[in-house]
């Protein structure tokens, strides 16, 4: 067995170490973004909110999504270990696709091949979106939206939203109000 001899250089070299380290990466705090949370030049992996949204209006072919439904929609998904990346990710793909200038490419081009896991994460939001709840499966399953969740908006006007919209017994023997 090897005996493990610390001495007063080995101690000063790493005591010096460890004091440039931390006044190297105390510099750097001007330069990080998301209250310091993560050093710029090592890449930020927190996508924004705005990414979120336009992200959200992508999938779900929506331009007027609520306001406080995304900030309610980003603090969940953002709680998932792997929401970060694939939101980039996805971002990055849908935006890069259809920026060009030609039209929009076709189903078979490569541009549009995501991972599973990117797959995976299109399909969550949209039926988070639409359902306005949210599923998964290391986590417990809550109501995210509800009058704003988008399956209401194909019913809006026509049929109550359950426990919401209150018409009264027989309401639905009448056609409805047409609003103008």
């Amino acid at each position: 067995m090897q005996k493990i001899g610390i001495t007063r250089r080995k101690l000063m070299k790493t005591l010096l170490a460890l004091g440039a380290g931390s006044v190297f990466f105390s510099t750097l705090s001007p330069f990080a973004r998301d209250g310091g949370k993560v050093w710029a030049f090592l890449g930020d992996s927190t996508p924004s909110l705005e990414t979120f949204a336009a992200l959200s209006s992508l999938i779900t072919l929506h331009d007027d999504l609520d306001a406080d439904s995304i900030a309610r929609m980003y603090k969940v998904f953002m709680d998932e270990p792997w929401a970060p990346e694939h939101i980039e990710g996805l971002h990055k793909k849908i935006i890069g696709a259809l920026s060009d200038e030609k039209k929009r490419p076709s189903l078979k081009d490569p541009v549009w091949k995501f991972t599973d896991g990117e797959s995976w994460f299109a399909g969550h939001l949209l039926t988070t979106w639409y359902l306005g709840i949210y599923y998964h499966e290391e986590r417990p399953t809550q109501r995210i939206l509800y009058e704003n969740a988008l399956q209401f908006r194909a019913i809006k006007g026509v049929m109550p939203i359950p426990y919401l919209e209150n018409v009264g017994y027989g309401a639905w023997t009448s056609p409805p109000e047409i609003k103008k």
